[in-house]
C-alpha cells in the first residue's frame, strides 16, 4: 500500500537521522522539527501523530523501535529494518518504472499518429 505524505515525510527524516548506522537515538521533539524545516513540512503537528504514524511504519516493517526515558523525556531508539535501508532505492525504480510507462505511451501515441497519416495517404 503507497504511503501518504506525512509518513513519507517521517520515513525521510528517521532514514535521514540513522544515517549509514542504520540505527539512532533520538527524541520525538527532534524528529518533529527536523522534519518541518523549509516550506513543504510533511509531518504531523503533533506528537500523537507522530507517534500514530511511527507505529504504521514500524508494523509495516520499515523499521523498529524502542522507546525509553532519559531525564524525564521520552527517547526513540530506531533501528531500519530492510524496508527502510531500500526505500530510496523502491522509490528510485518507482519513478524509473512511472518514467519509463509515460515515454512508452507517447511513443505509441506518436506512432499511430504516424500509421493514421500514412493510411490516410495510401487510401
Amino acid at each position: 500500500m503507497p504511503l501518504t505524505r506525512q509518513e513519507k515525510g517521517v520515513l525521510r527524516t528517521v532514514i535521514s537521522a540513522c544515517g549509514e548506522k542504520g540505527a539512532c537515538l533520538i527524541f520525538p521533539e527532534q524528529l518533529l522539527s527536523k522534519g518541518n524545516t523549509g516550506r513543504k513540512a510533511k509531518l504531523p503537528e503533533t506528537r500523537t501523530g507522530l507517534m500514530r504514524i511511527m507505529r504504521a511504519l514500524e508494523a509495516d516493517g520499515y523499521f523498529e523501535t524502542v522507546q525509553s526515558r532519559k531525564d524525564s523525556q521520552d527517547v526513540w531508539c530506531i533501528t531500519l529494518c530492510l524496508n527502510g535501508k531500500g526505500y530510496e532505492r523502491k522509490l528510485q525504480q518507482t519513478r524509473r518504472y512511472l518514467l519509463f510507462k509515460v515515454a512508452f505511451t507517447v511513443g505509441l501515441a506518436v506512432l499511430s499518429f504516424l500509421v493514421g497519416v500514412l493510411l490516410k495517404r495510401l487510401f
